[in-house]
């Protein structure tokens, strides 16, 4: 008999804890997403790559809320079609932090030098099950008018010294002492511009905008104040080169020059231009 108590007290129990009010119904809540408005600075753009400044173009997204939430929201975003790849725009994602209404993040197109003909790409956004995005969020770009880039970096340097001993005593030679200049000459040898010529031991410059054909590097020997000692030893020149977005590039020392060189003008190497952008360069 003691157990049928305890059984009916149990189950008394149960219905009892149960009930919410004094009517006895069950409390159950009701969760619906938060919903994130998007909208684009512009939308279904046609872009020249090659009109683009700053190496990327860049268009805005902006995300609301109604209101503010104690959680962070995330809007993600992710190609969907086109011929384009991921080399040629960049996005990131936004986060509406909470207590906050809004956040912003930007799609870019991005000018990357390549050779690849007119390209497309759709992006679209999505988010994660605790929102939804209020209609279908697309961005749409054309890309069109590849840029290449035409501008061969060139840099030329002899930085060094030499010790020797003059009546016992030591005497060190900066070869940073001697003024070399760097100059560019078309096919015909006529002067076409300086790739250096400013009294440092590295000179830098850029070749581009030559028609197609064939140019030549020299090495102008200004000023070698340190011939007056007589020491002789080799001044090696370093050449380096490199064509960004390109295979163009290489490093090459040029001989025959010494500390005791006197001024003149030497042709160290060979420039062929196709296409006003495609380079070979050859050291003579």
């Amino acid at each position: 008999m003691k157990k049928h108590i305890l059984y009916l007290f149990l189950i008394s129990l149960a219905f009892t804890s149960c009930d919410d009010d004094e009517t006895g119904d069950v409390a159950i809540q009701s969760y619906s997403p938060v919903t994130i408005n998007l909208s684009l600075s512009d939308n279904n753009v046609t872009i020249s790559e090659s009109a683009i400044a700053g190496g990327h173009q860049d268009y805005t997204v902006t995300a609301t809320l109604s209101e503010a939430q104690t959680l962070d929201y995330v809007v993600n975003f992710e190609q969907v079609g086109g011929n384009a790849d991921e080399n040629d725009y960049e996005t990131h994602n936004i986060i509406i932090r909470a207590g906050a209404t809004s956040g912003t993040s930007d799609i870019s197109i991005l000018q990357t030098g390549d050779i690849e003909g007119n390209e497309n790409v759709t992006i679209t956004a999505t988010t994660f099950k605790t929102a939804k995005l209020s209609g279908d969020v697309v961005f749409k770009a054309n890309i069109v008018d590849d840029y290449v880039n035409d501008v061969v970096k060139t840099s030329a340097t002899w930085a060094g010294s030499y010790d020797y001993t003059v009546t016992g005593a030591a005497v060190s030679v900066d070869y940073c002492d001697i003024d070399l200049d760097v100059l560019l000459f078309d096919g015909s040898f006529g002067f076409v511009g300086y790739l250096g010529a400013t009294g440092s031991c590295t000179e830098t410059g850029e070749i581009s905008g030559l028609a197609d054909g064939t140019y030549y590097i020299a090495i102008d020997v200004y000023d070698n104040p340190i011939a007056q000692f007589g020491t002789n030893q080799p001044l090696p020149i370093t050449f380096t080169y490199s064509q960004e977005h390109f295979d163009t590039s290489g490093t090459f020392v040029i001989g025959g020059f010494t500390t005791d060189s006197s001024p003149g003008t030497f042709l160290v190497a060979q420039v062929d231009v196709v296409n006003g952008y495609m380079y070979t360069i050859t050291p003579l």
